[in-house]
């Protein structure tokens, strides 16, 4: 039919393909990757969010963590030494336990036998910081930083008591100057080389000074370059040692830290761990000296250990020594039990019989008082004391001191009080009473240190001559006693090589 015809036309004819399409197609294909290619280079970048940088906490941050301040230091009677009830003293150790009581953290003190190994101490972390007797030399020691200085002192050269003083360096010929190692004692011995050629630097390995001061007096050394300090105390020590010429310009003190970054334990592999460096450390111990500066207790606590340093000549310091090795022994015991019986450290009251007698149990003095310890006969009688005996004598001496160190006010310190007693003990608890009344009514809120007291107390002009003069005798008194005392520490205390003992690289608390 028809229409089977139509369909079967329909669909046996095939429409011809549309090949205007095919060129256009491929373009899409190539055009579209290029314009994507185009914007994704002129896209500014994705930030993807990174790891915040982990900071390591500070150094002052480190220690409030820990709660502790770690120190290293050496042993002397300047810088840190015990008694033997386990008390620390020193200037350097008063000033760290007011640091680390300023900062609220407890105080640890790492001995070390020589400044080389205080210095291994800061540069391997083992301490926070150092307070030594050093001299604050950044240009020597660039690796490390310094504080402000505390005090400034005057290089001094011992020599021998047999030798001929010298008037300058250039009468010094072909000798050794003799400094301690990695102190800063060693630049001034090599410029003074530089400029006199004759004259050759050594530096020794040692605790202290003091140990070198031990083998000048036994001729084992020429010449010995210390501090102006160390240098009143090793006359006093070794009379064999006289002061041969001050050197230069006085020199500045100060504390020593570690001049690198303090880092976070996963630095070493980890980038996104951080360090900071010890300036806040450095920065809190400099505004706490600054304070005492201004308050004035920075003055008192140096004059305390220096103020009696003249009080012992070289032939009193011989006559002394002299006295320990052949007097002392007789009576040693007897000091020592009198001391654990009650609580007084026993060298404390050798040295005031040795004041007070010189350690002579028949002695008499024209004002009638008797005995080792010079008792009158009313106090005798009072402490049941028989003044001739001295096991007596001692035993009571030491009853009385802790008798008038109760009847003191509780403003004195621990550690001050020994020297009021003392002053009691000479001239009378009553005069003592009334010059710390005096004292309290013009400083009401001051506690009450020994060397203000002896200001007030040579500055008061009641009473009589006789009186004032009387009282300044008092204070000489105490003086002494306190240089004999340093004396017997450092005696009972130093090495069999003559040097004091070291304790190496061991905390105490």
């Amino acid at each position: 039919t028809l229409t089977d015809i139509l369909l079967i036309n329909r669909t046996s004819i095939k429409p011809k393909p549309n090949c205007t399409f095919a060129p256009i197609g491929v373009l899409v294909l190539f055009v579209l990757p290029l314009v994507w290619l185009i914007f994704s280079f002129n896209r500014p970048p994705i930030n993807l969010p990174e790891e915040t940088p982990q900071l390591a906490p500070s150094q002052l941050e480190a220690i409030f963590d820990k709660g502790v301040l770690r120190v290293a230091t050496r042993q002397g009677s300047l810088t840190y030494f015990k008694n033997e009830e386990g008390a620390i003293s020193g200037l350097e150790a008063d000033l760290c336990s007011l640091f680390a009581a300023s900062l609220g953290v407890k105080l640890e003190f790492v001995l070390a036998e020589s400044i080389p190994e205080i210095h291994e101490l800061l540069r391997t972390g083992q301490v926070d910081m150092a307070a030594a007797g050093l001299i604050r030399s950044p240009s020597q020691f660039p690796e490390f930083r310094f504080g402000s200085s505390y005090l400034q002192l005057r290089q001094q050269l011992l020599m021998r008591e047999d030798g001929e003083k010298p008037r300058k360096l250039d009468d010094i010929n072909n000798a050794f100057i003799s400094v301690v190692a990695g102190s800063g004692h060693t630049e001034t011995a090599r410029m003074i080389s530089e400029r006199h050629p004759d004259i050759v630097p050594q530096a020794l390995t040692a605790t202290s000074g003091m140990d070198l001061v031990a083998k000048l007096a036994r001729k084992e050394l020429d010449y010995v370059l210390l501090d102006s300090s160390m240098a009143q105390w090793a006359q006093m020590r070794f009379p064999e040692v006289k002061l041969a010429l001050d050197i230069g310009e006085p020199k500045d003190y100060a504390w020593m830290f570690s001049a690198s970054t303090t880092m976070c334990a996963q630095a070493a592999k980890d980038s996104h761990c951080k360090g900071r460096d010890n300036d806040s450390l450095v920065q809190a111990a400099d505004d706490f000296m600054n304070t005492l500066k201004k308050s004035g207790e920075l003055e008192r606590i140096i004059d305390g250990y220096f103020d009696y340093l003249d009080t012992l000549d070289p032939d009193g310091s011989r006559q002394f020594l002299r006295a320990v090795r052949y007097q002392l022994p007789a009576y040693r015991m007897h000091f020592v039990q009198a001391g654990q019986r009650h609580t007084i450290d026993w060298r404390l009251l050798a040295a005031t019989g040795y004041q007070e007698s010189k350690w002579d149990p028949e002695a008499v003095s024209g004002a009638g008082v008797r005995g080792m310890m010079q008792f009158t006969a009313s106090t005798a009688q009072k402490m049941g004391v028989n003044p001739h005996d001295p096991r007596s004598s001692i035993d009571g001496a030491a009853r009385y001191l802790k008798l008038l160190d109760q009847q003191l006010p509780r403003a004195i310190p621990e550690n001050e009080r020994p020297w009021f007693a003392l002053a009691a003990y000479n001239i009378g608890i009553g005069t003592v009473l009334n010059a710390v009344r005096t004292h309290q009514r013009k400083h009401p809120k001051d506690i009450l240190y020994w060397q203000d007291f002896k200001d007030s107390l040579l500055l008061e002009n009641q009473g009589s001559t006789f009186t004032r003069q009387r009282r300044k005798l008092a204070l000489h008194y105490v003086d002494s006693i306190r240089s004999y005392y340093e004396l017997l520490i450092w005696l009972t205390d130093r090495s069999p090589d003559g040097g004091q003992a070291g304790v190496k690289a061991k905390p105490n608390s």
